[in-house]
């Protein structure tokens, strides 16, 4: 599924329905945080960056594992 969500760069998230143990899994099978990999210079989040994130994921209601 197309979103309206975009990454800095303007190109769209997508996410996928996935029937998974009897009930839907909505999934972006780890693009958004493998597109943020790919902006680190050192391959690790700051702690501030980590904040950012929890914080994005609590207002959005999604859980990042």
């Amino acid at each position: 599924m197309r979103t309206p969500f975009l990454y800095p760069d303007g190109d769209y998230i997508d996410v996928f329905v996935v029937e998974r143990d009897g009930g839907l899994e909505v999934t972006d099978y780890g693009e958004a945080l493998g597109w943020l990999q790919m902006q680190l210079r050192n391959d690790q989040l700051s702690p501030k960056q980590r904040r950012l994130l929890d914080d994005v994921c609590l207002t959005l209601g999604v859980e990042r594992f």
